[in-house]
């Protein structure tokens, strides 16, 4: 009966725990350092790739769909005249300094914002002809049913005028009004509040899923992950040997899986199974612009999440397979029968 019971609580219990402790650590060993992240995101590569064409066209596509229809190689000639390296790289910084003091729980709400008023600037620039210029060629024909209203402002280019004096007599008239319409800071996700994203957690474990605490998580959770190991194999097995070799399986499984992880983590099916998850956990309202940037974060953390995975379940296959070869060695000992 204490078999059956070892292994129900092995399925139960201890495989869970073990193959959490494993993912945690192994994300933990690079995914908590904001310096890499502004470092990495502020790189010439990922600006590249943020501001490609094909980037743009699809945030526009998850973002407005087809209600407006912008060029998107318009749209990004535009962006890229507009963004300046010291720019993307301080909104970089600003952005992942929110993201990490929420996750510390230094702020209780997460609200990202972009800072437009350099842009705004911009326009009220040296080079203002310029940008108006291409900001017209974003602007796609209007349509029967659109037309020029209120302040004289439109998201479309009248058939009926040239691209040049629309920029001179529309553009140019209207950017002070349009510029001063435009607010200072722009909300792109939030606000998020963490109470609300783990409201199923109990109140007492709920200080320990912010990244302040996470080394005292982690030490908490591989602590008692190791302490129900020992005690289920002490349980369930009645000799050395079998607790030794019962120890060597029940820590290869769980390890088996982590480095599974490891070597799908750069497939296509990995990310995949990954965007669904983000879908049933509701993670973030603005599950579209996380949802765009998921190639990215593919192309720059895919090796960095395989490698953790590997280190982490191939360093645990070693130790299980060191506990079965232990075993395996040990001779039970033999009962003698008694002299009559």
């Amino acid at each position: 009966m204490r078999k059956f019971f070892g292994v129900l609580f092995t399925v139960v219990l201890v495989f869970p725990l073990i193959f959490s402790t494993l993912l945690i650590y192994s994300l933990s060993t690079w995914a908590v350092d904001r310096n890499l992240y502004i470092d990495t995101l502020s790189s010439p590569e990922v600006q590249a790739q943020l501001f490609s064409d094909e980037f743009i066209e699809k945030m526009l596509e998850e973002n407005l769909g087809e209600t407006i229809d912008f060029n998107s190689t318009a749209v990004g000639t535009l962006f890229r005249s507009m963004f300046s390296e010291q720019y993307l790289t301080s909104q970089t910084t600003s952005i992942v300094n929110q993201v990490f003091d929420f996750l510390e729980g230094k702020n209780n709400k997460l609200i990202l914002q972009l800072d437009l008023i350099e842009i705004k600037a911009a326009f009220s620039g040296p080079n203002q002809q310029e940008l108006l210029e291409k900001f017209a060629r974003v602007l796609p024909a209007c349509q029967k049913n659109q037309s020029t209203q209120g302040l004289g402002l439109t998201l479309c280019k009248p058939d009926s005028i040239s691209e040049e004096d629309f920029v001179k007599y529309y553009l140019k008239t209207n950017l002070p009004v349009l510029l001063a319409l435009i607010q200072d800071k722009v909300t792109i996700v939030g606000p998020v509040s963490m109470p609300t994203q783990f409201q199923n957690v109990p109140t007492p474990f709920q200080q320990f899923l912010n990244l302040g605490n996470l080394k005292t998580t982690i030490f908490l959770l591989a602590g008692g992950t190791v302490l129900l190991w020992f005690l289920t194999a002490l349980i369930s097995r009645k000799n050395g040997k079998e607790r030794l070799l019962w120890l060597g399986w029940t820590m290869i499984i769980p390890a088996i899986l982590v480095l599974i992880l490891g070597l799908t983590a750069e497939t296509t099916f990995f990310w995949n199974t990954l965007q669904y998850g983000i879908v049933q956990l509701n993670i973030l309202e603005s599950g579209n612009l996380l949802f765009t940037l998921l190639p990215i974060l593919q192309t720059l953390f895919a090796e960095q999440i395989s490698s953790s995975f590997l280190l982490s379940g191939g360093f645990c296959s070693a130790v299980g397979l060191g506990f079965i070869a232990w075993g395996a060695v040990i001779h039970t000992p033999k009962t003698q029968k008694k002299e009559g």
